[in-house]
C-alpha cells in the first residue's frame, strides 16, 4: 500500500520488518496534587522498520495521566512527534515529522 494515499494523519504501525516499542511511566505517590487525584508522567518510544517503507523512522510520545477519584475517571495530555511519509514512501524531505497533541478523557460511572 502506498502510505501517501491515504493521508491525515495515518502511520503504519504493523507489517513485515521490525517494530521497536518501549514506554515508562511512573505514578506519583498520594498527596502530590493534594485532592485533586493522582498524577502519572509517561513517556514512549518506537522505531520502526518495515519492507512496505523505504525509510525506518522512529517516534517519540510524552504526556501525563491526571487520575481523579482512584481510577474511575482520568484525563490524559499527550504530545507525539511522529514521522510523515511522502508518496515515495520515504520520508517527506519537506517535513520529517510532525507533532500532534492528544487530549482524551476516561470517565468509569
Amino acid at each position: 500500500m502506498n502510505v501517501a494515499s491515504v493521508g491525515g494523519n495515518f502511520q503504519p504501525t504493523i507489517g513485515t520488518g521490525t517494530i521497536f516499542y518501549t514506554q515508562a511511566g511512573f505514578l506519583l505517590p498520594k498527596g502530590t496534587l493534594g485532592k485533586i487525584g493522582r498524577l502519572q508522567p509517561f513517556a514512549a518510544f518506537t522505531f520502526k522498520d518495515f519492507e512496505g517503507l523505504q525509510e525506518s523512522s522512529t517516534q517519540f510520545d510524552i504526556g501525563a495521566n491526571l487520575h481523579l477519584e482512584g481510577h474511575h475517571s482520568k484525563v490524559t495530555i499527550q504530545y507525539q512527534q511522529r514521522p510523515v511519509y511522502g508518496a515515495d514512501n520515504r520520508l517527506n524531505p519537506d517535513k520529517k515529522s510532525a507533532g500532534e497533541l492528544i487530549l482524551q478523557t476516561m470517565l468509569y460511572f
